[in-house]
């Protein structure tokens, strides 16, 4: 049995006669119906009806909040029909709607900021806000790709059953990289998913092998200990409760029903180049004397008008197209200073440099948040965070790879360099690489830096082997002590990735001059909390600092009348 109270296209539209009825399932109705019922036709008889006669076992009309979507993409109207209850009560858009059903309890959604609330057991459940939606019973769920950072063949996906008998098979988007042989493998798929509410599905991701190979997972095998992540938002991440590891695909379930109706599924924390550039926007917020645009984005003049944090774009990537023929916008490179104008270096002189980037493989999202943290701690009022931005100013890169991010994509872009399927982290030192993800930052660093060598050049990379790691250049005197200061500054056991490729970021800086040049790794083998987040951006802040206490990146010369900073090994 269902019963269901919906709001949809801003009104309420609801029949009810006070009689004591018993609700009735739900049925589809055509297009023409749905058009029929929305002029006015009457639910009980047959008049208003284009075809002359009412849907047969029509008694009254709720329409849905919004339009279905396919397995493969296309949009199905879906509308219910249901005999409401006497002891159901509808009003106005903006007032309470109340429902009680069979089913797995009820499902409560505000619309518009409306506050929601929801409880199981015999499904009662009350939401209010700008049109309340209360829905009891079942209904199959849908899958949704075409948003930005969405990694999803919708072709290849499918759902089966409803309710919590539901299983949606997500069949995530591949990519070909040159660090495979130009294979086609994922590793970050992401799916949105509706109506949910008050469920508790079962997921899989599909294409699995136990030995990566061809469209399947890169990061094989995974882990017994790791567990895919769903937000409703986007911002928080939660980690379902269990995980099962099977010969061709990964299956995975929360132990608590869905709180809204739409929820987001990856494998980890993900981020979209949108909110990156929200997030620069609430930092100059937050400390409008200190965030500023470099040099190189503070001279260009963006087009792309709808992106935020327009001041701070200094390139734009071509619009693309990804392996499935889905278009691809044009995208920006972000590129932002972080200059204390009321901290001095202790010595007196000009400040030194720090270079952080992140995002460089497009599906390494997770990574971008302890970056994040990094730079709120580095902004914060802690004494390493002042003594670093007394001596430093740190040219930030928080988006390298736009294009491949909002796309979906696992590493690099989709357009291909002068080799196929070509790495930032293999070619960043060619001199003509033949792809922008390359050349266009590249461009912007050096522009950014004049004739300064900064001490620090950090990038942010997920991995799928440890928690945390980093990798380091090839001839580093520094490996040994990053490992133990990071280590002993976090609480966490450091994983030392042996040597960056030949062609990476960090060996490009290191061959101009650069002292600590460094991929810091980070992932969730075991669940990472967002508290550990922190922590680690607080520890990789300490490590800098003593770095430079001890002397590694840089000493000041006694005597005379001014201040010399020689660098030293």
């Amino acid at each position: 049995m269902t019963s269901l109270l919906h709001a949809g296209s801003g009104r309420l539209s609801a029949y009810a006669d006070g009689a004591d009825r018993k609700a009735i399932s739900y049925q589809f109705l055509t297009a023409q119906e749905f058009a029929d019922l929305e002029a006015g036709a009457d639910p009980l008889t047959n008049t208003g009806w284009t075809s002359g006669t009412k849907p047969a076992g029509l008694v009254a009309f709720m329409p849905m909040a919004v339009d279905a979507v396919d397995a493969v993409g296309n949009s199905t109207t879906v509308t219910c029909a249901v005999l409401i209850p006497s002891s159901t009560n509808a009003t106005a858009p903006g007032g309470t709607g109340t429902s009680t059903g069979s089913g797995s309890g009820g499902a409560a959604v505000g619309n518009a900021g409306g506050a929601t609330s929801a409880s199981g057991g015999t499904g009662t459940s009350t939401g209010s806000g700008s049109g309340g939606a209360v829905v009891g019973g079942s209904t199959a769920p849908v899958i949704q790709g075409g948003y930005e950072r969405s990694s999803i063949n919708l072709a290849a996906s499918s759902v089966s059953g409803s309710g919590d008998s539901a299983v949606i098979s997500i069949a995530p988007k591949v990519q070909e990289s040159e660090v495979t042989n130009s294979e086609t493998r994922w590793l970050e798929p992401s799916a949105r998913i509706v109506g949910v509410n008050g469920f508790r599905p079962t997921f899989k991701f599909l294409n699995y092998a136990a030995t990566a190979v061809a469209g399947t997972y890169h990061g094989a095998p995974w882990q017994s200990t790791r567990r895919p992540m769903f937000s409703y938002d986007r911002v928080t991440w939660n980690y379902f409760d269990t995980c099962t590891v099977g010969s061709s695909d990964i299956t995975f379930r929360h132990n608590t029903a869905f709180t809204s109706n739409t929820v987001y599924i990856s494998r980890s924390r993900q981020l979209t180049v949108t909110q990156i550039g929200q997030w620069i926007e609430s930092l100059v917020t937050a400390h409008p004397t200190t965030i500023s645009p470099t040099p190189t984005a503070a001279a260009f003049t963006p087009t792309l008008t709808s992106w935020p944090a327009q001041n701070f774009i200094a390139d734009e990537y071509s619009a693309q197209t990804d392996s499935l023929g889905v278009a691809i916008p044009a995208t920006p490179f972000y590129a932002v200073r972080i200059s204390d104008p009321a901290l001095s270096p202790a010595a007196g002189g000009s400040k030194r440099r720090v270079v952080i980037w992140g995002g460089v493989h497009a599906g390494e999202d997770h990574a971008e948040y302890v970056m994040m943290r990094v730079i709120e701690h580095l902004l914060g009022s802690s004494t390493n965070a002042l003594r670093l931005r007394a001596e430093y100013d740190i040219d930030l890169y928080p988006s390298w790879n736009s294009p491949g991010r909002v796309g979906g994509g696992w590493r690099g872009s989709f357009t291909q360099g002068t080799g196929g399927a070509d790495d930032t982290n293999r070619h960043f030192s060619d001199a003509s690489p033949g792809f922008e993800i390359v050349t266009k930052p590249r461009a912007v660093i050096l522009a950014d830096l004049g004739s300064v060598i900064p001490d620090i050049a950090a990038g942010f990379h997920g991995t799928f082997e440890q928690n945390w790691g980093f990798f380091d250049v090839v001839g580093s005197p520094y490996r040994s002590l990053l490992r133990s200061r990071l280590a002993n500054n976090s609480g966490f056991t450091i994983s030392d990735g042996a040597d960056s490729a030949a062609g990476s970021v960090p060996t490009w800086f290191y061959n101009m001059g650069v002292k600590l040049a460094v991929d810091l790794e980070h992932g969730d083998v075991t669940p990472v909390s967002d508290a550990q987040l922190a922590t680690y951006g607080a520890a990789i802040i300490s490590t800098f600092v003593d770095f430079i206490n001890a002397g590694n990146l840089f000493v000041v010369a006694q005597g005379g009348t001014g201040a010399s900073l020689l660098v030293t090994v």
